[in-house]
């Protein structure tokens, strides 16, 4: 009875919390508008290549038949950062967002000889600007000024109203028009020119943010690098630790515990690693493709350490577990191991609906009361990826090793040390939040607060209805935002294949318990598991 009143209650706060995420995600919010686009349709892929080939047609004579293309979605953080901090979004979008929008395409061009990158407008296909890579200065200072003013005029600018900024001794064929007056607030409508070969072969339009601001995002984005290398050396010292509790206990361990799992992680951020190639790129759009390269061969690398730590980390928590004669994590020779995969699945869909909903809640009083705003970011976009339809899958590798990691290990590791349930979930929790800091998201402290809350419901969801639970729930909620995120990216071609992630946890959990039943010896029926 107790039981069936706790199911009770789980699916009335579960459905009550649907209706709130529901809710929530329909409320206007200045962040949830797009900082760069109007309400226009955005243009397909093709059409921004064929608008940036045309222009280096144009422009360049460029052969468009005998060039390799890339487009990358890029966004222009601090600009952006400093309309959604001080409310500016709307008077922007009216004056500039035609002309410098905040987000928009990058086409990458090679040929034999050049490299360009051409900036292209999400829904008009215009031109925006465009750089030359590898070009020979071979002009005069005086004259390059002159090409880069006539260049101006010739675009429709009035030169009186603008001053040329002081020159880097670095880039001298860079030159820099501020306007007097012309800007949003603070921030002045810069002109970019470089002069090479007697020939403009970089214009963008830019804004001067104003030094106070960039300096405290700057300091922002560095907390939350350094929080990101801090959560790497705390999954160091536990893969340590967990080496040695491995040997300590290894008279009570399974090592095949979590060989399935760790796998299943590694074979997922391997594809997800080659898959984000694009994003690379992106970043450094300047640099060339072996910069990209290297930074797929160092992800790899320390996903492959990670999988080790993952590894370790399960095992040696079987160990602790099975010594404290507690099972959170039933064995697949469990006669009712099946039956426990449907019930994880089921409650893991009611507590996704909890979680969503407190994320809903908290960035609701974030957003209203206390200036939390975002940005757009480019390692977050499908547009940056050589199949968004495979995005999703992440939320697999990220339910598996963080709910391992902090939850499975974690915990029993912080009860230890500090002797207290409750101080080990938090602890566990918090450390878990320092390593989602890295997001789009100001000040940098708000992840690491709604991560421990978070943490906090999946610790309650660990302790009482297992580890299965906590990797469902988790699962579901990361799937449900990704999938989410597709659709909003192109509904025509991803409704369905979202639907298809939201409901392969329950499939996942099928397959499992059809498995089950088909190959488990013929145990007696045990009693049905308490949760």
């Amino acid at each position: 009875m107790e039981q069936s009143h706790s199911t009770r209650n789980v699916i009335l706060i579960a459905l009550i919390s649907f209706f709130i995420f529901l809710v929530m995600s329909f409320l206007p919010s200045e962040n949830n508008e797009e900082v760069l686009l109007n309400d226009e349709k955005t243009i397909s892929i093709q059409q921004a290549e064929e608008s940036a080939l045309q222009f280096l047609f144009d422009h360049y004579n460029v052969d468009v038949n005998q060039v390799e293309t890339l487009l990358t979605f890029q966004t222009q953080k601090q600009l952006g950062g400093y309309l959604q901090k001080n409310d500016l979004v709307s008077d922007y979008n009216e004056q500039y967002g035609d002309s410098n929008p905040i987000d928009y395409f990058q086409i990458q061009v090679n040929d034999a000889t050049q490299k360009y990158l051409v900036n292209i407008h999400m829904t008009s296909g215009n031109v925006l600007g465009w750089k030359t890579i590898d070009g020979n200065m071979n002009t005069e200072e005086l004259q390059q000024q002159e090409i880069a003013e006539l260049f101006l005029i010739e675009q429709g600018y009035n030169i009186n109203n603008f001053y040329l900024l002081p020159q880097d001794e670095n880039e001298m064929s860079n030159y820099i028009f501020e306007s007097y007056e012309e800007g949003v607030a603070d921030a002045k409508l810069q002109l970019h020119t470089i002069i090479e070969a007697d020939q403009v072969i970089s214009f963008n339009m830019t804004f001067s943010i104003p030094e106070p601001f960039v300096t405290w995002m700057e300091k922002q984005d560095n907390q939350a690098s350094l929080m990101s290398v801090l959560m790497i050396i705390f999954n160091v010292i536990f893969g340590i630790i967990a080496l040695i509790i491995s040997i300590v206990l290894r008279k009570h361990i399974s090592f095949s515990k979590g060989i399935l799992l760790t796998l299943i992680f590694l074979a997922i951020y391997t594809i997800t690693n080659f898959n984000m190639y694009p994003v690379n790129r992106a970043m450094f759009s300047e640099e060339g493709n072996d910069t990209a390269i290297i930074m797929m061969v160092v992800s790899i690398i320390i996903y492959a350490l990670l999988s080790v730590i993952l590894y370790f980390t399960s095992i040696s928590a079987d160990g602790i577990w099975k010594d404290r004669s507690e099972t959170l994590w039933p064995n697949r020779k469990n006669p009712n191991y099946g039956n426990h995969v449907i019930k994880a699945m089921g409650f893991g869909y009611l507590f996704s609906f909890i979680i969503l909903a407190v994320q809903s809640i908290f960035y609701f009083i974030g957003e209203t009361f206390f200036d939390v705003w975002s940005v757009s970011d480019l390692t977050f976009s499908p547009y940056n990826l050589w199949m968004p339809g495979l995005m999703p899958l992440i939320a697999w590798a990220a339910a598996i090793s963080e709910e391992i990691i902090y939850r499975w290990f974690g915990i029993p590791l912080f009860k230890k040390i500090f002797r207290s349930t409750i101080v080990a979930v938090i602890i566990s929790s918090m450390v878990w939040a320092i390593g989602h800091m890295a997001y789009p998201i100001y000040p940098a402290y708000t992840r690491f607060f709604e991560v421990t809350i978070i943490g906090l419901i999946f610790g309650y969801i660990f302790l009482k209805f297992g580890f299965m639970t906590a990797v469902f729930a988790h699962a579901i909620v990361d799937s449900i935002l990704f999938s989410l995120q597709l659709v909003y990216f192109d509904f025509s071609k991803y409704a369905l294949l979202s639907l298809f992630y939201m409901v392969l946890p329950a499939i996942v959990a099928y397959i499992m318990f059809k498995f089950h039943q088909r190959f488990k010896r013929n145990y007696p029926d045990p009693p049905e598991e308490m949760s």
